[in-house]
């Protein structure tokens, strides 16, 4: 059942990103309307997914192991990301979306559905709090400080305000602020329906954007982010939790995680911050492919 969940999973997403290049190929849609429909992601839509996350999620002091793990992985693969990429000498705007692409794994739209099917309901919250308090949250300080200091608009930035009015980051404020509070049912039902267009409206801004020549004019760049995020990441995972002293499954769901393809949202950042969206998009789309063969070969080892 695993094993079909995923190759579902990864089809639904590659479609969706198809989709989205046949609108820009047929003409209904141009490569410019992604802007637009990024606006939407980042003010509506990934503000409203963060915050049902949060408020959904029953913390306890032992889940922090899940976080601190996921900040050491992608601390590490960032590092060794930006050694690759000044080996490969990429431009400053490649760089930045090379070190966020290759630190910064798709552990929410992939990695929720994944650890649902494979371990059940019950242990859904371990894989949320290392995407929300780790990778989500890596994302909005670590990544959007890459992304200004290697993105076009760099000297224009204020790095401190330019995080702390991030809408994500306010939500993840909000989801923690309200979660005593019993919220009008139409207006969770609001917030659910904006949560819900997150995943799609993404993969289509994707596919916009997605020129298929890219992937090899970026094979390089790919094929190391390849390496860090689907090879070199989960296997820090495995060795993390065995010195952690973590059981089955809380050891599998960890190694789960970390080898989750090229973060989607990273494509938002970057179109914020003016990085490489001609080499996101690719690595996205490729990473996201191979993790149909990588993913279960690493519960395989794992479990």
């Amino acid at each position: 059942m695993a094993a079909g969940t995923l190759i579902g999973l990864v089809a639904s997403v590659l479609i969706l990103i198809l989709i989205g290049l046949a609108l820009r190929l047929s003409g209904i849609m141009k490569r410019e309307d992604a802007d637009v429909l990024n606006n939407v992601i980042v003010y509506l839509a990934l503000p409203a997914l963060i915050f049902t996350a949060i408020r959904t999620s029953q913390p306890t002091v032992r889940l922090l192991i899940f976080p601190a793990c996921a900040w050491l992985i992608i601390l590490i693969c960032m590092g060794l990301a930006y050694g690759a990429g000044r080996l490969l000498k990429l431009e400053p705007a490649t760089l930045g979306a090379f070190v966020i692409t290759a630190g910064l794994g798709n552990t929410g739209y992939l990695g929720y559905p994944l650890a649902l099917a494979i371990f059940g309901r019950s242990q859904l919250v371990k894989a949320v709090f290392y995407d929300v308090f780790g990778t989500a949250l890596a994302l909005l300080t670590v990544g959007i400080l890459v992304a200004e200091r290697f993105g076009a608009a760099t000297r224009e930035s204020k790095k401190v305000v330019e995080i702390l009015t991030f809408p994500p980051l306010i939500a993840v404020t909000l989801g923690f602020a309200l979660r005593p509070v019993v919220l009008p049912s139409f207006v969770s039902q609001v917030v659910g329906y904006l949560a819900h267009a997150t995943v799609p409206l993404i993969m289509l801004s994707i596919g916009l954007s997605l020129k298929p020549g890219h992937i090899f004019e970026y094979k390089g760049p790919i094929a190391a982010a390849g390496i860090i995020k689907l090879l070199i990441a989960p296997l820090l995972a495995l060795g993390i939790g065995r010195v952690a002293g973590l059981a089955s499954p809380d050891s599998s769901i960890l190694v789960l995680q970390a080898s989750m393809p090229a973060m989607t949202l990273s494509f938002v950042v970057g179109q914020r911050y003016k990085l490489d969206t001609g080499y996101i998009p690719a690595v996205i789309f490729t990473t996201t492919l191979l993790s149909a063969v990588t993913i279960p070969a690493w519960q395989l080892i794992a479990g």
